[in-house]
């Protein structure tokens, strides 16, 4: 769709919506204005129960062939849009995912968010709730939570932001408000104070009615509706693009393969790394990445490596295990005719990007070398079909 959009130069938009609640808005201008500061923190949840009951029934949206995945698709894709939106591009993740109810009775008729079902039952295969950690691209560290199991949360779905000089708040239940606090408030008066989001002075209020009147849920479409009218009619606008869409789907994949690639350790221990999510999300691919320590200065980025007596790139510096997993990486991604080494950082890597060598290096990787030593997730615009194989990549260390 992405591609299709840009081949035909349209203005396409993504309905995240809730960037469009004028309470999001303002905290937008907020953080834009820098009166908070540096953004260190962000924190969200997004919370619902209207799946609590283990009878309602296997609607699609509890079928992954369906809806493709649970509460983090679902909902958890909407905190992820706002803090790209407020905070900036999300540069790596690790996380987890849990499927509490595991059956579900199948389901005889559906309406909207209501359904009823009958006798016989079908497993649940997405997930009911997801947490996840994240490092933005600008230093900023991130917390996400999403749920459909969250007893008395109808919709909530919040964040906060902490920077340097100030803090910010918002709660979707409570719409009209934000919650703000600055550094450099008199100590007298510090803390956070609520301000009513229905002044002239406001995002998309001077449209609307007197202040202290409230909007709602269906005003934030509306508003959508209206920014992507306006980027059809001048070819730019302020609004969720397909871009935004598919860096948001970049992110839910690499929290996805985080999750899979941990499950399974009985004593609750990490497994493996987050996935680590490119800055061209377009050229995401299924990646594992393995770290392999120092390498000689000819590999500097940009420059061209020397060959390796396997064929591929020669490091120097690399103790005799990290070599032997390289040669069996390598090996690997031989098979499958897909591998590329490439310079991020201080380290050097090698990727295997078909989805079954992943998989082989993994469980090798598990059982002769102990957990813990690789790293998984989509790793953006270097795969083995599309950069030279024998030239240093430039990275920043969080994605290509």
């Amino acid at each position: 769709m992405l591609e299709a959009a840009r081949s035909a130069g349209t203005v396409a938009a993504v309905n995240f919506n809730y960037r469009k609640a004028p309470a999001v808005a303002l905290a937008k201008r907020l953080v834009e204005e820098g009166r908070i500061g540096e953004v260190r923190h962000w924190r969200a949840v997004y919370l619902q129960d209207w799946i609590l009951d283990p009878q309602f029934p296997l609607i699609w949206r509890l079928q992954k062939d369906k809806a493709g995945s649970g509460a983090l698709g679902d909902i958890g894709a909407h905190i992820v849009d706002l803090a790209h939106h407020l905070v900036g591009p999300i540069a790596s993740v690790v996380g987890t995912t849990e499927t509490f109810i595991k059956e579900r009775p199948l389901e005889e008729t559906s309406d909207g968010l209501s359904a009823t079902g009958g006798a016989e039952t079908g497993p649940v295969t997405v997930d009911d709730a997801a947490v996840f950690l994240a490092r933005f691209e600008n230093g900023a560290t991130g917390a996400f939570e999403a749920s459909r199991l969250a007893p008395g949360r109808k919709n909530k779905n919040s964040f906060e932001i902490n920077g340097s000089e100030g803090s910010i708040v918002f709660d979707l239940e409570r719409m009209n408000e934000l919650q703000v606090c600055f550094a450099d408030d008199p100590p007298e008066v510090g803390g956070f104070r609520t301000v009513m989001v229905t002044e002239p002075e406001h995002p998309y209020m001077e449209a609307w009615w007197p202040p202290g009147h409230i909007l709602g849920y269906e005003h934030t479409f509306v508003h959508a509706v209206r920014d992507l009218l306006d980027g059809m009619g001048t070819g730019r606008g302020d609004f969720p693009t397909f871009e935004d869409g598919f860096r948001c789907q970049a992110v839910l994949d690499a929290v996805e393969r985080s999750a899979d690639v941990r499950g399974g350790d009985p004593g609750g221990r990490p497994l493996l790394g987050g996935g680590t999510v490119g800055r061209t999300a377009l050229a995401a691919s299924a990646a594992l990445s393995v770290h392999t320590g120092g390498e000689p200065e000819e590999m500097a980025a940009g420059r061209e490596a020397p060959r390796g007596p396997r064929g591929g790139l020669f490091l120097g510096n690399v103790r005799d295990f990290q070599r032997d997993k390289l040669g069996f990486v390598e090996g690997v991604a031989r098979r499958y005719g897909d591998v590329v080494r490439y310079r991020m950082a201080n380290m050097t890597w090698c990727q295997v990007n078909h989805p079954e060598g992943v998989k082989r290096v993994l469980q090798d990787n598990n059982r002769n070398y102990g957990k813990g030593s690789l790293t998984s997730g989509a790793l953006g615009s270097c795969s083995g079909r599309d950069s030279p194989p024998a030239r240093a990549v430039s990275g920043s260390g969080r994605g290509v």
